[in-house]
Parts: C-alpha cells; structure tokens; sequence
C-alpha cells in the first residue's frame, strides 16, 4: 500500500489527511500514518507502470483493454482445456475435492508484436455456464470475459487478492526469463448470484515497460 499526503492551500491547526491504497478497496484515509512505501502483500503498485497497475484493479474484459491499449488485435492462444478432476477443495467457487470441473489454460498474444500479455488460468462449474458458452469455450476463438459479453451473461467480478513471483517454470509459455517478475491476481466471476468461475491471472511486468 502507498501513503499520500493531502495538503490543501488554507492552514489547518490538525496534521494533514494521510491516505494509504489498497487495489482491492482503492485509497482510504490512513489514520495510523504508516507511511510511504508500504506494500500490499509484497507489491509496490506505484512503482508499477500504469498499463499494467491499471489491468491488476479494472474489473473489465482484459482482452480489449489490451487490444485498445496497444493498438494491436489479441490473441487468445489456447494451453490446456479439458475436464478435470479436482484434488483439493476450491473454497472460492465452492468446490470440493474430487468434483468435475473445466480447467483452462490460456495466453494473451499480440498478433503484431507476438508479445505475451497474461498468462490465465480458470476453474469453471460446467453447470453454471450458460448454452452456448461452453462450446464456445472448447473452440478457443474468444476469451472467457468475451464470451460472457457476447452472449449477454449477467456477472459480477470479484477479486480476491494479489501476488508477486518469479516467472519460473512459465518462462516458455511467457516468452520471459524465469528471473523476471511476475504479478498474479485472482478473481472469481458470479453467475446468477453464484460464483461460478475462479480466475488466476498471471502478468510478467517486463512486457508492459
């Protein structure tokens, strides 16, 4: 979290207003005064560049941000997609061990530059989904917040948190060093009022500088 100070033009006989930032909730005033460069859970959001800190809170389709960002058509290349057997509980989604869901591996490609924009990866509840979707899904020719839009699903995006990371074992899939940073977020998308999908996104801060 960073801290900022509000300091207006006319004197005040009190300390002036501190305000710390939390991407979950946004800026709120900060009573304890903590002080600049605190982080949320490892990660200094302002020194981030402002792409990229602007896609880790916008509750958006990141596929057409990036598209409208960059100026380039993004692809959605297509990892891993199949049935899957859980082998833990997934609580944000209301998941159990051993239940059947699809698991989703995708990257976000520029087709101009070739660069690698997000790596993501979903749990999603077959029976939640509405016709068409899965299909669509199978195919690969859109991604999952694409699809929600196009056939007009009625959502609601939630995130749940942050973290900060080398690139590691997605160095391939990335096109990135295995030393270079990686900041993840993970949401859940809720479907009629029930969490539906639980997605992790994956951003190797190196390609948004």
């Amino acid at each position: 979290m960073k801290n900022f100070v509000v300091n207006d033009s006319e004197p005040r006989e009190t300390a002036p207003e501190r305000y710390s930032y939390n991407p979950l909730e946004g800026f709120y005033r900060d009573e304890q005064g903590r002080g600049p460069g605190h982080l949320f859970n490892g990660i200094d959001f302002d020194a981030l560049p402002p792409i990229l800190r602007t896609l880790l809170v916008s509750d958006g389709t990141v596929t057409k941000f990036l598209e409208a960002y960059y100026w380039e058509p993004i692809q959605v290349k297509r990892l891993f997609h199949g049935d899957f057997i859980l082998e833990e509980d997934v609580p944000d989604v209301g998941l159990t061990k051993g239940e059947h869901v699809l698991h989703r591996k995708v990257a976000l490609r520029g087709v101009f530059s070739g660069r690698i924009f997000c790596y993501a990866l979903s749990y999603i509840r077959p029976n939640q989904l509405w016709p068409g979707v899965r299909d669509d899904l199978i195919k690969g020719r859109l991604g999952i917040g694409e699809l929600l839009r196009d056939r007009r699903v009625e959502t609601y995006r939630e995130l749940l948190s942050y973290e900060l990371g080398p690139v590691g074992d997605l160095a391939a899939d990335l096109g990135a060093q295995p030393d270079e940073v990686l900041i993840s977020r993970t949401y859940r998308i809720h479907i009629g009022r029930q969490p539906s999908l639980l997605i992790t996104e994956k951003f190797p801060v190196s390609h948004f500088v």
